[in-house]
Formats: C-alpha cells, sequence, structure tokens
C-alpha cells in the first residue's frame, strides 16, 4: 500500500515538473519575434456567419487531427462556439441555456465522443484561445509543444506565460 501511494507521489511530481519546464520554454519561445505569412488567416478574417453547428465540428474534427496546426484550429473552434453562445443569447435566449443547446448540438453531430471527453477539449481549446489571443496568433508557429501539451498547463500557468509575454 505505501509503495502505491509513493508510484502515486512520484507520477505527480513528474506531471508538476513537466508542466514547469513546458512553461518556462513556452516564454522563451514567445519571446522570439514572429514569423508571419501573408496568407495565414487570422480568427478575425474568419467568417462571422459561420459559426453554425456543423461549422464547429468541422473546426474540432481538424483540431483534434492535426498536429502543430491544431492549436489554430482549436482557436477557431472555441471562438465559433462562443460566438455562437453569444448569437442565441442576442436571440433571447439564456446563456446557460444556450451554451447547453450549443454543446447539445455538437454532442449530436459527434457522437463517438463521450460528454465529458467533448466538455474537456472544450476547456483545453480555452486555454489555448486565451494565450494566443492574448499574445497574437502569429505566435503559434514559434512554440514547438503540441496543443494538448500546452493545454494540460493550468491556468495560473498561462496566466504567468501572459504576464511574463506582455
Amino acid at each position: 500500500m505505501e509503495e502505491l501511494k509513493s508510484d502515486l507521489h512520484d507520477k505527480v511530481i513528474a506531471k508538476l515538473d513537466k508542466n514547469i519546464i513546458v512553461e518556462q520554454e513556452l516564454k522563451q519561445q514567445l519571446l522570439s519575434p514572429a514569423h508571419t505569412s501573408t496568407s495565414d488567416q487570422t480568427l478575425e478574417e474568419q467568417d462571422p456567419s459561420s459559426d453554425t453547428a456543423q461549422n464547429i465540428v468541422c473546426m474540432f474534427r481538424k483540431a483534434n487531427k492535426l498536429g502543430q496546426e491544431a492549436i489554430l484550429y482549436w482557436c477557431y473552434f472555441i471562438e465559433k462556439y462562443d460566438k455562437r453562445i453569444d448569437n442565441l443569447v442576442v436571440g433571447g435566449v439564456k446563456k446557460k441555456t444556450a451554451t447547453s443547446m450549443v454543446y447539445q448540438e455538437i454532442k449530436q453531430l459527434l457522437p463517438d465522443i463521450t460528454g465529458v471527453n467533448l466538455r474537456q477539449k472544450i476547456l483545453r481549446a480555452r486555454k489555448l484561445y486565451k494565450l494566443f489571443n492574448t499574445l497574437g496568433i502569429e505566435k503559434i508557429k514559434q512554440v514547438s509543444y503540441s496543443a494538448d501539451t500546452i493545454s494540460s498547463l493550468s491556468y495560473p500557468q498561462i496566466q504567468n506565460i501572459i504576464d511574463h509575454r506582455i
């Protein structure tokens, strides 16, 4: 029993150490000047009317499949998700109801994903969006970490990276 506790403790410490290393390295990577390309599409250039459930699911699927580009697609996903909710709220639906409605629309179009997994992916997308919407979408090209690695950081770590960069 004591050995199990020790193993669990070691795993928790290893995860914390890894996240601290990721946080420090991201700070360094994001200090470099951004490499921009005129062909890159920013979140602002996305069609604001394309926040249908099908388009949100399209961004979800792209983000789920791609490597480094996944960060960008997760940012697109969460922006479209939030715009869809906002459009329903403007139409007179309460925020909590609108959130539930959009969630259910997406869930119906993604029958293979569990509710827990979808909620986790939404939370992870929010972390990525918070980081790169604040620092600039063009900064995505400067990071060597995957969307999963970055989104596994805690909110205080994400904020610490933002504060370090600003």
